[in-house]
């Protein structure tokens, strides 16, 4: 899942509950209330660590909060449930969320958690088809980051479904709306997310470098791993193993620090790659075992495949073919289920389009017999 939060706000006295507790014996006004749950909103990824502690302190005053509140509160909740991992209950929590939802940008919002959350799932045509409607409500939504988590979700979903043009596209119009320093973040990761997929020539170097910096001024900690990831694994690409490896090790604690299974995993691959390149068969076994263990209960994944394969020829290499045979077959099979899920998620993309398109074609049909 991608995260996005969405506002920034000033720090300061007023966000009392946030950061003294002995101060909740004075009066707190609902504009206070909607500040902290903002301030908490904006903390989601740049600390998730302080955001868990904000969700603590405002369950604790959730009488005192507004019904709008409240659901806003809620969504915080199923939006850190999907992030540590437990989606079989986030998706639940999340169209709860949408069925109780009065403030469109509410209802836009946890909508486009769930869409993020059923393409990791792999469960796409359901997702394409309500990012679909997601986006034929967008023009009707006013709230800029309600918009922009929206248009952040499609262009990646829409890169992983090969449709690379359409991905930079969103990108490209989320910098062009963009009002804070977290959306040029968004986008610069989509931006480099959509060339790298398409292996375009456009990528350069300092496509990298530039998106790291403006990530580092946004504060956000997860892209950054992100983006540090896809440079390091076209340096591997191009043959530059060592570079690749200076990368991720100076980022290694940050990245850890996120929390994040898929991009920690991320990492741990493209280390396991690289060391294997340069011949270190321990680093190379250490880092893919963690792959595997942080992988076990997740979909197939290329991800999962680079680390099976890296521990299938490290058996192979030292002579203990039982081994080499158990995880080749584990690496077949995680690489044939990751091709089936690219395929299967481009061939949802394409459907569903078909039906979006057809349905408006008889929209217009029948409107065009009704003037008639």
């Amino acid at each position: 899942m991608r995260p996005s939060a969405n506002q920034w706000t000033a720090l300061g006295a007023c966000l009392c509950l946030l950061v003294a507790p002995a101060c909740r014996a004075t009066s707190t006004t609902p504009d206070d209330f909607n500040r902290q749950l903002e301030q908490a909103d904006y903390s989601k990824t740049a600390d998730n660590a302080r955001f868990q502690e904000s969700l603590r302190q405002l369950d604790a005053v959730a009488a005192s909060l507004t019904p709008r509140q409240r659901l806003y509160l809620r969504y915080l909740h199923a939006w850190q449930t999907a992030y540590s991992g437990n989606m079989q209950a986030a998706l639940p929590a999340l169209d709860a969320v949408i069925h109780d939802a009065q403030d469109p940008a509410l209802r836009i919002r946890a909508g486009v958690s769930a869409v993020n959350l059923l393409n990791i799932a792999s469960r796409n045509e359901e997702a394409y088809t309500r990012l679909n409607r997601l986006l034929d409500e967008l023009p009707s939504v006013s709230d800029h980051f309600a918009r922009s988590q929206a248009l952040s979700v499609a262009s990646q979903l829409y890169t992983l479904a090969g449709q690379y043009d359409l991905g930079l596209s969103l990108a490209t119009h989320l910098e062009l709306e963009a009002q804070t320093d977290r959306d040029r973040c968004g986008s610069a990761y989509l931006k480099t997310l959509a060339l790298q997929k398409s292996r375009s020539t456009d990528l350069q170097p300092a496509t990298f470098t530039e998106g790291i910096a403006t990530c580092t001024k946004a504060g956000e900690p997860l892209f950054i791993a992100n983006i540090r990831d896809m440079q390091a694994r076209t340096l591997f690409d191009r043959a530059q193993a060592t570079q690749a490896i200076k990368i991720l090790q100076d980022g290694y604690a940050a990245t850890q620090a996120t929390h994040y299974a898929p991009t920690i995993a991320d990492t741990d691959a493209t280390l396991a790659l690289a060391y294997e390149h340069i011949g270190d068969d321990e680093a190379a076994q250490r880092y893919a075992l963690r792959v595997v263990s942080t992988m076990a209960k997740a979909r197939p994944t290329e991800i999962a495949a680079d680390a099976l394969g890296v521990l299938f020829r490290a058996s192979k290499h030292r002579g203990d073919f039982a081994a080499a045979l158990d995880w080749h077959e584990k690496f077949a099979a995680a690489q044939m289920g990751y091709l089936s899920d690219v395929s299967a998620r481009a061939l949802a993309y394409q459907m569903v389009h078909q039906q979006v398109a057809q349905k408006k074609a008889e929209i217009a049909t029948l409107s065009q017999k009704n003037q008639v």
